[in-house]
């Protein structure tokens, strides 16, 4: 089983609730057995059936899905598949909640030699130190590029779904 995963802080564009609810129905239709969890700062965002997890304190703006690699924050071995809360689910996830495979991103859709935060998948427990030197090192903010970037920095090697699974991944931006 996989668990479902996205980040809400400070009701992101006024629509939080909404962009949660939205994001997870969506993946319900393809995927009603996972597990759904959102990291947020106002746990009334989260439908019923997923779980809220309070996010550390102290994070700002896209800083705050660094928290989903902090350690316990997932039971160690679990496949977490994570989505950033403007994705649309048009398809079928089932292949891609099926990926056992190292952390793989996807590749950013303006660079292509970078990755983009959007959509991860993992095993929990073995991206602890995305959190761990990020938190070791002052939390710092100031990354030209934010989170997206410090995960290229620690994941150069990461597996880019794009290659994965052909065109299932669009940018509507592009």
């Amino acid at each position: 089983m996989v668990t479902i995963a996205c980040v809400q802080a400070t009701n992101y564009l006024g629509r939080g609730a909404e962009y949660v609810h939205k994001l997870f129905d969506g993946c319900r239709r393809w995927l009603p057995e996972a597990r759904y969890v959102c990291l947020t700062d106002d746990a009334r965002c989260v439908p019923h059936y997923a779980e809220a997890k309070e996010l550390p304190s102290g994070l700002i703006g896209w800083w705050n899905k660094i928290a989903l690699f902090k350690p316990g924050m997932f039971p160690i071995g679990e496949r977490i598949l994570s989505f950033d809360l403007d994705t649309i689910i048009v398809g079928d996830l089932t292949d891609i909640a099926a990926y056992s495979g190292p952390f793989a991103i996807v590749r950013d859709m303006f660079r292509q030699k970078g990755f983009a935060s959007a959509v991860m998948a993992w095993e929990a427990g073995t991206a602890d130190d995305i959190w761990n030197i990020w938190d070791a090192a002052g939390r710092p903010s100031d990354l030209y590029g934010g989170d997206q970037k410090w995960i290229e920095f620690l994941r150069p090697k990461a597996v880019p779904l794009n290659d994965v699974f052909l065109d299932q991944f669009v940018s509507f931006k592009k």
